[in-house]
């Protein structure tokens, strides 16, 4: 199976990438542009996630997600901004994620709840990194 690990040289990025590893997976590792990550047998794809052709690069001829258990626990909201940096968010940088996870919480988002209706996306991969592209531009101009 092919292995697609955003992230890959985060802490769990990192753990990801040796766990297909050791289960005989071919892994392409998508790191930021600037990153040094090199890893034997490992198809390392240098990229930012807002640059559509480096996702393109990143993402072709790739099969499905790693499966894995994942066991879920409650962390305290006043933990939350520290567990994003163990996750390699930039300490100072975690407001985002953190507002998207409190509207999880507060069922601001649908998440599949017995009870709520359920609305299918019709939004490709590809035009949300290129909205995120276009947004952090606009931003970037804006500046």
């Amino acid at each position: 199976m092919k292995v697609l690990v955003i992230g890959a040289a985060g802490k769990s990025g990192e753990a990801l990438v040796n766990e297909a590893l050791a289960a005989g997976h071919n892994v392409t590792a998508f790191v930021r542009g600037t990153s040094q990550y090199r890893k034997e047998n490992v198809r390392v794809v240098a990229g930012d996630v807002l640059d559509a052709a480096a996702v393109d690069i990143a993402v072709a001829g790739q099969d499905e997600v790693l499966k894995l258990d994942v066991k879920a626990f409650a962390l305290p909201r006043a933990a939350w901004a520290d567990a994003f940096q163990q996750f390699g968010v930039p300490k100072g940088h975690t407001e985002a994620a953190e507002e998207l996870y409190e509207g999880v919480n507060v069922g601001s988002m649908d998440l599949g709840v017995a009870g709520t209706e359920h609305v299918a996306g019709k939004t490709s991969a590809r035009e949300v990194f290129a909205a995120a592209q276009n947004a952090a531009k606009a931003k970037a101009q804006a500046n």
